[in-house]
């Protein structure tokens, strides 16, 4: 993936942490990938999604204790300010990444 892909793909991720983490504030790597399926990735692996989790978490985006994932104060800051904690935040955020990512690929694919 290039550092463009990475970023998108990272993106989705985070995402995914917060649609999971919706009910109970927290979410496991389970409900993560569930919510990555949910939410209809292209084709995401589960390594992929804990490689994305390491990267969220290095960048100070999620923090994890217990096995589960939450926003910090940062992505919380960012969520909210972006609008995404609105209504159809997620699901409308997730289509534009997802669009993106897919534009990423059939490039690639075009250079090759």
């Amino acid at each position: 993936m290039t550092s463009q892909t990475l970023q998108l793909f990272d993106s989705l991720v985070l995402l995914a942490v917060r649609y999971a983490m919706a009910d109970t504030g927290s979410a496991s790597l389970a409900q993560v990938q569930q919510a990555m399926a949910y939410l209809q990735p292209p084709g995401a692996e589960p390594d992929e999604i804990g490689t994305a989790l390491q990267r969220l978490q290095s960048a100070s985006l999620i923090t994890v204790s217990d096995q589960q994932y939450r926003f910090n104060e940062l992505a919380e800051r960012y969520w909210h300010q972006s609008g995404a904690d609105k209504v159809c935040g997620v699901r409308v955020q997730w289509q534009r990444l997802h669009q993106q990512l897919q534009g990423f690929e059939l490039g690639s694919q075009e250079v090759l």
